[in-house]
């Protein structure tokens, strides 16, 4: 039987906050990425997943966005590994800045970001898309003297009837390489 925590001498530090502060931290630790601190692949998937049930559900639009640093594997080799994961911790600061509070940002690998965007179809999710691509555009990431200028390909798409999680995630990845094929800095919708 596990007895409840009392708040006497023989507990000075609380340690139920101390436990529920390291849980709290351990789940941080499963579901965010290190580097940049946004969700992790897996987490961001679990989180699709959740909203397409939710879609399945209630019948309310989600989209998503598939984004690509444009040529970061170039940035990378050139400048050094110390500055890629600058770029990469800086253009997740952009994401998240330019997203809406109900969307959610995830690394989805390497220098690809996923966006879940609820209660979004078509219109909105370009909104968000050209707002992203517009920021990129307009403040270059800087880090000591270097000025790196960055932009984004997105591919996007919506929740069609019958889709899964996967076949989403693969219309979006098809929408992203039409945009790099496009010259990049630009998003493409599927």
């Amino acid at each position: 039987m596990v007895k409840p925590e009392k708040s006497t001498e023989t507990n000075p530090g609380g340690l139920v906050c101390k436990d529920k502060c390291q849980l709290s931290r351990l789940v941080e630790m499963a579901t965010h990425d290190d580097l940049t601190k946004v969700l992790n692949r897996k987490a961001v998937f679990a989180t699709l997943e959740n909203e397409m049930r939710k879609v399945f559900r209630h019948k309310y639009p989600v989209s998503i966005l598939l984004i690509d640093l444009d040529h970061f594997k170039n940035t990378n080799d050139t400048l050094g590994h110390l500055k890629g994961d600058w770029v990469l911790k800086e253009s997740s600061k952009k994401m998240q800045f330019s997203l809406r509070h109900e969307d959610v940002l995830g690394r989805y690998g390497g220098d690809e970001f996923l966006a879940v965007l609820p209660f979004t179809g078509f219109e909105g999710a370009m909104i968000v898309a050209k707002r992203l691509i517009s920021v990129f555009n307009l403040q270059p990431i800087s880090f000591e003297k270097i000025t790196i200028p960055q932009t984004v390909s997105i591919g996007a798409t919506a929740h069609q009837e019958g889709d899964t999680t996967i076949s989403i995630l693969d219309r979006a990845d098809r929408a992203l390489y039409l945009a790099k094929k496009a010259g990049r800095n630009r998003c493409e919708w599927i």
